[in-house]
C-alpha cells in the first residue's frame, strides 16, 4: 500500500459521519469505483474494521479536529460490543446492517449518519420524520460502505502540494461532538 491510499482528500468528516462513510466520499471523490472494490484493491478487507479504516484515513494530512471528529463516530467493535461517541452499546443495541436513513438528512447532506444504525432510532432526531429503507440497499448482513449519488461541493478543500487549503468563503465551524 502506499503512503496515502487517496491522492485526493479534498472531503472533510461531517458532524455524526463514521469511518466507513467518510472513506465511501474520499472513493467518490478519487475516481469511480465502489467503495469496496477500492477498498480491495488498496489492501482493506470488504468486510472492514472501523479500527483499521481510521488507521489509513489518518495517514492523510487532515488536521487533528477532523481525526477526533471520525473517532468520535466511528463505531468501533470489542469485546463483544460497539463504542461509539464515549458510549458502550450492546451489539443488539448497534446493526451494522441496519439500511435506513433520513430522505430530509440524504436531500440536505448526503452523507451516512451513524445514528442511523442504532436500534434506539426509528425516526430522525434533527427532523423528527421517519427512517426509511435504503433506496440502493442490497441485502447484506455484514458491514455495507454507504454511498450517494453525488458528493458535497460545498465541503471540497482546495489541494496543493499535499496540504490542504480549505477556501474561507466554503469554511463553516462545526464542533466535532455535538
Amino acid at each position: 500500500m502506499s503512503a496515502r491510499p487517496f491522492t485526493f482528500w479534498r472531503v472533510l468528516p461531517l458532524p455524526g459521519e463514521p469511518a466507513s462513510s467518510y472513506f465511501s466520499r474520499l472513493v467518490m471523490d478519487e475516481c469511480s469505483y465502489l467503495p469496496e472494490n477500492y477498498a480491495s484493491e488498496i489492501g482493506i478487507n470488504r468486510i472492514f474494521r472501523s479500527d483499521e479504516l481510521l488507521e489509513l484515513i489518518f495517514l492523510l494530512p487532515i488536521s487533528e479536529e477532523y481525526k477526533e471528529r471520525l473517532r468520535w463516530w466511528t463505531p468501533v467493535e470489542a469485546k463483544g460490543s460497539v463504542r461509539l461517541a464515549g458510549q458502550i452499546f450492546a451489539r443488539g443495541q448497534f446493526r451494522w446492517a441496519r439500511n435506513l436513513q433520513c430522505r430530509e438528512c440524504v436531500a440536505e447532506t448526503p452523507y451516512h449518519r451513524v445514528w442511523w444504525q442504532l436500534e434506539c432510532f426509528r425516526t430522525c432526531p434533527v427532523h423528527h420524520c421517519v427512517l426509511e429503507p435504503l433506496a440502493y440497499a442490497r441485502t447484506t448482513s455484514g458491514r455495507r460502505w454507504p454511498r450517494f449519488d453525488r458528493v458535497l461541493q460545498e465541503r471540497v478543500a482546495h489541494v496543493e502540494s499535499g496540504a490542504v487549503h480549505i477556501w474561507e468563503s466554503n469554511r463553516r465551524r462545526i464542533s466535532p461532538m455535538p
